[in-house]
């Protein structure tokens, strides 16, 4: 998938949250569906686009355990490189 089509997902994603904030149902959808943008990045070993993904994922999904495990996993990823 190319970023405009990620992008586009995870803002329809967000409009259904303003609409239904605590849908348990959108939140895990669209959870996975910013994991599996950053996961395109984390494949190649881009850890800063991967991290960045993960981060504006977690502002509209601060309590996410999936995207703060991932992101975190990607910041020692990218401190193992340096």
């Amino acid at each position: 998938s190319t970023k405009g089509e990620w992008k586009r997902a995870t803002d329809i994603y967000a409009q259904g949250l303003v609409q239904y904030p605590m849908d348990e149902h959108l939140m895990k959808n669209a959870s996975v569906t910013w994991d599996r943008w950053a996961r395109t990045h984390m494949d190649k070993k881009e850890w800063g686009p991967a991290i960045k993904v993960y981060q504006l994922g977690l502002k509209l999904l601060p309590k996410s355990r999936l995207l703060k495990r991932n992101l975190e996993y990607c910041k020692h990823q990218q401190l193992k490189e340096i």
